[in-house]
C-alpha cells in the first residue's frame, strides 16, 4: 500500500485478519539481528496496547463500524529486512548461495520477478550477496500488527 493508510488483511484462519498501518507499524530500526531479536523479545505490553489504540483509532476513520465488527484477539509481532535508502524501495533482489535463494521483495507482485530470476539462474553460480558480510549490512526493521482480530 502507498501512502500514511491502514488496511485489514485476511488471515489463513477463517474469521480472523489483521489490521495495519503505515505510521504506526513499525517499532524499531536495528543494523544488528540480536538487538532487533532482543527487543522483539521484551517488548513490552504498555507498547502494544499503545500501537492497539492508534491502530484501531486510525482504521475507525475509514471503517467506523469496526468495534462492531471485529474483536481483539491479540498481537501478530514481526521483524523484515529493508534496505537503506531515503525512498521506499519496492525492488525485488535475488540473491543464491548454494542452493538457497533469498527473496527481498517490496510488494507481493514481485514475485513473478523473483520466479524468473530463480528459475533462469537453476545450474549457474551462486549470485548476488547471498548470505554474506553484505547481507547484515541490510537493517532489520521490527513491526507489529497489534490487532490480531476476529469478525463478529
Amino acid at each position: 500500500m502507498d501512502g500514511q493508510l491502514c488496511s485489514i488483511y485476511p488471515t489463513d484462519v477463517p474469521g480472523q485478519v489483521t489490521l495495519s498501518s503505515v505510521p504506526h507499524t513499525p517499532l524499531g530500526h536495528f543494523t544488528d539481528i540480536a538487538a532487533a531479536e532482543h527487543a522483539l523479545a521484551t517488548l513490552p505490553a504498555a507498547t502494544i496496547h499503545e500501537k492497539r489504540a492508534l491502530f484501531e483509532a486510525q482504521i475507525r476513520r475509514y471503517y467506523p463500524a469496526f468495534d462492531e465488527s471485529f474483536t481483539y484477539v491479540g498481537p501478530q509481532l514481526s521483524m523484515k529486512t529493508k534496505p537503506v535508502g531515503a525512498e521506499d524501495n519496492r525492488a525485488c533482489y535475488v540473491f543464491r548461495q548454494g542452493r538457497v535463494f533469498c527473496v527481498m521483495s517490496g510488494k507481493i507482485d514481485t514475485i513473478f520477478v523473483a520466479a524468473e530470476r530463480i528459475i533462469s539462474s537453476i545450474g549457474q553460480p551462486d549470485f548476488g550477496s547471498g548470505f554474506g558480510p553484505g547481507f547484515g549490512s541490510v537493517p532489520t526493521l521490527l513491526t507489529g500488527t497489534p490487532a490480531r482480530v476476529s469478525a463478529r
